[in-house]
């Protein structure tokens, strides 16, 4: 029986690569400061309020001025660059959890996204891409496995491909995932630059 996922909404692709590591971290750091809660590139409703994007309580500020509750706003498409959003305290607006394969295996976590190249599978230290399974690859996943959604595969990191020339300012980004020879997971916040061993793959999105 083929699994059904979530859909996970992936943030439009930056323009352009740095130069070099300072001057990924360089805007990485400025696209924060900036519009943490700006929709812009690589940042829209739902990455910004998650599940409540569309609540009465979350507020829509448009560059004109005009406000808006979540509940009002009907054409998700048209909400401009510069639209400042305000989620009520309480409402959900946590980091994106990362699923991990139980009993149900896929049946409840990948839906019709299961065998996307964007849905990515880590198990026993090795990465496969959802386009890359078959009926025999799928019985090699464990219960352990975990489940990205949405997601870009690339790497491996190397003295010459460091991880800023893979995917940019994202390599410093909370949600970007570097998988590393051994197994072991590190978010991008937390790595150290200086740390990142030569193989590691980078799961982020873009």
């Amino acid at each position: 029986q083929r699994p059904a996922v979530a859909h996970v909404q992936a943030a439009p692709p930056d323009s352009g690569e740095p130069a070099d590591e300072a001057e990924a971290l360089r805007a990485y750091e400025a696209r924060e400061a900036a519009g943490g809660n700006v929709v812009g590139k690589g940042k829209s409703a739902w990455d910004i309020a998650r599940d409540a994007y569309a609540a009465e309580t979350t507020l829509y500020e448009f560059p004109n001025g005009e406000r808006r509750k979540g509940s009002e706003i009907t054409n998700w498409k048209a909400i401009p660059p510069g639209t400042r959003i305000t989620v009520a305290e309480g409402e959900v607006n946590e980091p994106e959890k990362i699923s991990s394969l139980g009993d149900a295996a896929l049946a409840a976590i990948a839906g019709a996204e299961w065998n996307s190249e964007r849905t990515i599978y880590v198990t026993g230290g090795t990465c496969l891409r959802g386009s890359e399974l078959n009926a025999e690859k799928l019985a090699l996943l464990t219960p352990e496995t975990k489940v990205f959604t949405g997601y870009r595969l690339d790497g491996p990191v190397t003295a010459k491909r460091p991880a800023f020339a893979i995917c940019g300012a994202l390599w410093r980004d909370e949600s970007t995932k570097f998988l590393l020879p051994g197994g072991r997971m590190e978010s991008g916040d937390k790595i150290d630059p200086k740390k990142i061993p030569s193989g590691a793959m980078i799961l982020y999105k873009d």
